[in-house]
């Protein structure tokens, strides 16, 4: 579920009003590797799921209170006396955007759906009552790059054990999941049989 999970917040994250595609992936620790040199396209967010315990349902199901951050990686130049260019820096409208599109939402099977698959009807809750629970701002470890990383909660849900079960697995073996495989972004599509 949490494959699920990530393709609803990546499909919810990946565009704006500015940037109509946004480098959306896994947090890999890219931001800590080779650190003179960026390994991903900036701007770039990273999603990161923290562990959680589960519980189980009456129809079956799970439920978890789930962690997971959002990291925020964007580059920047400094202008004179040493204050970052707001022309060039987009950290601030990226940190509005990651929080406006997950205030208050309610996402379902069919927000992991890209726009040529059939939506389900009255599809089953993945995530509720996402929260942000901090922010934090990092330090620099890699010339020209900001980062600050979004901690939130939700309430997750796996429901293929459930009795919604035939109609849930019928819908994932429909959709295609983006994996990663290894860091510098390379991924391989499979549809959960």
């Amino acid at each position: 579920m949490i494959g699920l999970a990530f393709k609803a917040i990546q499909k919810r994250l990946s565009s704006s009003d500015k940037y109509p595609k946004l480098y959306v992936d896994w947090y890999l620790e890219q931001d800590k590797q080779n650190g003179d040199h960026t390994l991903y396209e900036t701007p770039a967010i990273f999603l990161e799921f923290k562990p959680n315990a589960w519980r189980s349902l009456s129809n079956g199901g799970q439920e978890s209170e789930s962690p997971f951050e959002i990291h925020i990686i964007t580059e920047y130049v400094y202008g004179d006396g040493r204050v970052i260019d707001p022309k060039v820096s987009d950290h601030t409208y990226l940190m509005e955007h990651v929080y406006k599109a997950l205030q208050n939402v309610t996402l379902t099977y069919n927000d992991t759906l890209d726009d040529d698959e059939a939506p389900m009807e009255n599809p089953p809750i993945l995530l509720r009552n996402i929260e942000r629970t901090n922010t934090v701002r990092h330090p620099h470890t890699i010339d020209n790059i900001m980062k600050s990383t979004f901690r939130f909660r939700s309430k997750l849900y796996d429901l293929t054990g459930s009795t919604d079960a035939s109609r849930i697995e019928a819908y994932l073996d429909q959709i295609v999941l983006p994996i990663q495989l290894i860091p510098d972004g390379d991924t391989m599509e499979f549809t959960i049989d």
